[in-house]
């Protein structure tokens, strides 16, 4: 997984500030590793320290994490690369880091499927409430690794 053992990210924009970063730190794919790992492993609950690059990039995020779900019983609502796969309903509070603030920044609720994939995704940022769906799916080929 790619957790740094701790150093410092380096911004220029939208001013220059250097953010040291606390080992343990998860950036953003490592994250969702994690979220599919503890889904599988059938836990409930992920508590880690995500680092996304944005001018308030470093957030404690705590996932919460539905029972498995079978595969989807209307397959015409969903990707051939879905079909016949497990998923879980993923909901995550994106705290400001460090702190005992009562409210989340920012939530995000999804359903994350056992290939990596996520549909119905909900982001609630409190005042402002954005909702997507998975439209179109493409597997890309794997590459040839000899």
């Amino acid at each position: 997984m790619a957790r740094v053992r701790g150093g410092q990210a380096a911004y220029r924009k939208p001013e220059p500030r250097i953010e040291r970063l606390p080992p343990g730190t998860t950036f953003p794919v490592a994250f969702n590793n994690r979220l599919l790992a503890s889904a599988q492993a059938g836990e409930q609950q992920l508590k880690i320290v995500v680092f996304d690059g944005s001018s308030d990039g470093l957030r404690d995020a705590i996932s919460f994490i539905g029972r498995r779900q079978g595969p989807d019983s209307d397959p015409a609502d969903r990707h051939d690369i879905l079909d016949g796969l497990p998923s879980w309903i993923v909901q995550t509070a994106y705290y400001p880091r460090g702190t005992q603030a009562e409210l989340p920044d920012f939530e995000v609720l999804f359903r994350l499927f056992s290939n990596g994939v996520s549909d119905d995704v909900v982001l609630d940022y409190g005042d402002l409430r954005l909702e997507g769906r998975l439209i179109n799916l493409v597997a890309l080929p794997l590459p040839d690794c000899d």
